[in-house]
C-alpha cells in the first residue's frame, strides 16, 4: 500500500512540473491567447462589460494562475516528501520550499528563451508566495485528518 502511494505522489508531481513547463514554453502569443480566452469567459460569466477592463483582468489572471500553479505543486511535493521520506515535518516543509521555489526560478529562466516571453524576478516571489500557501494548506489539512483521527476523548478542548 505504501509503495503504491509513493507511485501515485510522485507521478502526480512529476506531471504537475511538466504541465508547468508546457505552459511556460507556449509562445508570448498562444499563451495570452489562452488567458483572455478564459478571462473573457470569466468576465461574461459575471457580467462584466471584457472591453472596459480587459488588460487589468488579464494582468490579474496570470497572477493568480503564477500563484495557483506554483500553490498546487507545494501540496504535491510536500506530499510526495512526506509519503516517500520519513523526515520530520519542517524537514518536508523546508525542503517543499526551497525545491518549488528553485523549480519557479528555473522556470522564470526557461522564459527567457520563449519568443515574447521574459523571466521576472517578481514572478519568482508570487511562486514563492504560492508555494508557503500551499504548504500552510497542506499542514491545515494534516493537522485536521489527525484532529479526527483521535478518539472523542481526546479531542476535548479546554
Amino acid at each position: 500500500m505504501k509503495k503504491k502511494k509513493i507511485i501515485v505522489a510522485w507521478t502526480l508531481n512529476i506531471t504537475w512540473l511538466i504541465i508547468i513547463f508546457m505552459l511556460s514554453g507556449q509562445k508570448a502569443t498562444v499563451s495570452d491567447q489562452l488567458s483572455l480566452s478564459l478571462l473573457s469567459r470569466i468576465l461574461m460569466f459575471v457580467g462584466i462589460n471584457s472591453a472596459n477592463h480587459l488588460a487589468f483582468f488579464n494582468f490579474l489572471i496570470r497572477k493568480i494562475a503564477h500563484f495557483s500553479e506554483y500553490l498546487i505543486l507545494s501540496i504535491l511535493t510536500t506530499n510526495t516528501l512526506a509519503v516517500s521520506f520519513q523526515w520530520k515535518n519542517k524537514l518536508y516543509y523546508l525542503i517543499s520550499f526551497i525545491l518549488c521555489t528553485l523549480y519557479a526560478a528555473s522556470d522564470e529562466i526557461h522564459q527567457l528563451f520563449i519568443p515574447g516571453r521574459s523571466g521576472q524576478i517578481n514572478d519568482v516571489i508570487l511562486d514563492s508566495f504560492g508555494v508557503l500557501a500551499g504548504i500552510m494548506i497542506y499542514h491545515g489539512i494534516k493537522m485536521i485528518i489527525r484532529y479526527y483521527k483521535l478518539s472523542k476523548d481526546q479531542r476535548k478542548i479546554d
